[in-house]
């Protein structure tokens, strides 16, 4: 099991997202956890490091701490459904409070909010210092209880925001647990929405609107849904997959998949057709990977990512570690050992580093692979230029060549116009 660190503005955020890990599978129960409020350490070095937010990721390159990771990713999050039923029971029109750790959260917390469909009451964002409005009797928040209003008599605590699907998709498979858990969570996760789901229909005596509420909910999250039931119909699709494929968005429960998504290849990706549990489809110049995962009732999630945004966000971590000195900073002074073996890797290395030769490293995982790169780069006359350090598990076999290599205008269908550079020009 890969070494795994969550860093979070406050302790008890990254004991709830621990925790929800933990629900998945018992391997996460050594994950370390960081609170930027909580005795930071100078130095964290692990395999994946998983901050809360884009915010907390920024702290902390603004603290410039030693930060050491193969791997790092910024968590998208969402309110915890098993919580909120509270939130349901506020009166049509009520004016209430919210309030989170810092402005930009507060802000993201009210959007959430209004992702799972409480879009009847008017909330207020609220900051320590703000003059409080006698009238307004409630107050939301994910656990940031210190900073509540006073003389507010109802506070509502639905606790901290947790991860996201997508989120968790991605801690899973680089965790390698994505082809035994995938399925299983999936289904939890949505099983959980369908509920908050219906008690919010419940509440809001909207029965008829489940569905629409549903998908509304799902919109929230970043990547394309969509469940296709056991009869070909849509149950649920939402609004960043509509975009995707250039589709208004309304409510399409119970209609024929083909009568909606005129593309044949995803019609028979979705539907089963084709056998491979991913495919990549390009839509309007965008490289879109669906993932199909069938649950146990006969229905059909499909998961849809843009490959190439998440490959430009990718790039953008890398370069903010480059330019930041978190990467590429070793020489050989750092590789210590006197044994005969690595003495004599050290020569060896040194020598091809001035050579024009290309490289390849081999090794076990710990074995110092990436000491020896940084180390001959350091060496090399290239010293002075970028090190560019890509993560290959963030490439597709299909897209490896046009993103490392580049493309001309029109070399395949779905290029974009005037063509691409590559990440090696």
């Amino acid at each position: 099991m890969l070494s795994i660190a969550i860093i979070s503005g406050v302790m008890s955020t990254s004991e709830a997202l621990k925790k929800q890990l933990i629900e998945y599978s018992d391997a996460f129960s050594d994950v370390t956890l960081y609170g930027i409020e909580d005795n930071f350490p100078e130095s964290i070095t692990c395999d994946l490091i998983i901050y809360s937010s884009d915010i907390a990721y920024d702290e902390i390159q603004e603290m410039r701490h030693e930060i050491l990771a193969k791997q790092v990713l910024i968590a998208t999050r969402t309110v915890n459904f098993e919580t909120i039923d509270a939130l349901f029971k506020i009166g049509k029109g009520e004016r209430v409070y919210v309030f989170n750790d810092a402005e930009p959260t507060t802000y993201q917390f009210i959007e959430h909010l209004k992702n799972i469909g409480l879009e009847d009451i008017e909330m207020v964002p609220y900051f320590p210092g703000i003059k409080v409005d006698k009238r307004i009797r409630y107050a939301i928040s994910p656990g940031t209880l210190d900073r509540m209003p006073e003389n507010v008599p109802n506070i509502i605590n639905v606790g901290p925001r947790l991860f996201g699907m997508e989120t968790i998709h991605q801690i899973l498979k680089a965790a390698g647990l994505l082809d035994t858990l995938g399925k299983s969570y999936s289904e939890k996760y949505l099983s959980k929405v369908i509920d908050i789901t219906k008690r919010s229909a419940r509440y809001a005596s909207e029965v008829s609107a489940l569905n629409e509420r549903l998908s509304l909910i799902l919109s929230g999250i970043d990547e394309g849904v969509m469940v296709v039931d056991s009869k070909n119909r849509i149950s649920i699709i939402n609004k960043p997959l509509l975009e995707f494929l250039g589709i208004s968005f309304r409510n399409f429960t119970g209609e024929a998949i083909d009568s909606v998504i005129r593309n044949q290849d995803i019609v028979d990706f979705c539907l089963g057709i084709k056998q491979s549990d991913e495919s990549i489809i390009v839509i309007n110049s965008l490289n879109l990977l669906f993932m199909r995962q069938k649950m146990t009732n006969g229905d059909r999630i499909i998961f849809v990512k843009n490959i190439e945004a998440r490959i430009l966000e990718s790039n953008r971590l890398n370069r903010e570690l480059i330019k930041r000195g978190h990467v590429a900073k070793y020489t050989f002074d750092h590789i210590l050992g006197q044994s005969t073996a690595i003495m004599e890797a050290k020569f060896i290395a040194h020598r091809l580093a001035k050579s024009e030769l290309t490289i390849l490293i081999e090794g076990e995982s710990g074995t110092g692979k990436e000491l020896f790169a940084s180390a001959i780069h350091g060496a090399s006359n290239r010293a002075s230029q970028a090190y560019l350090a890509i993560n290959f598990s963030a490439f597709t076999d299909e897209l490896i060549e046009s993103e490392l290599f580049g493309y001309e205008d029109g070399a395949f269908t779905g290029a974009k116009k005037g063509g691409k550079v590559g990440l090696f020009e």
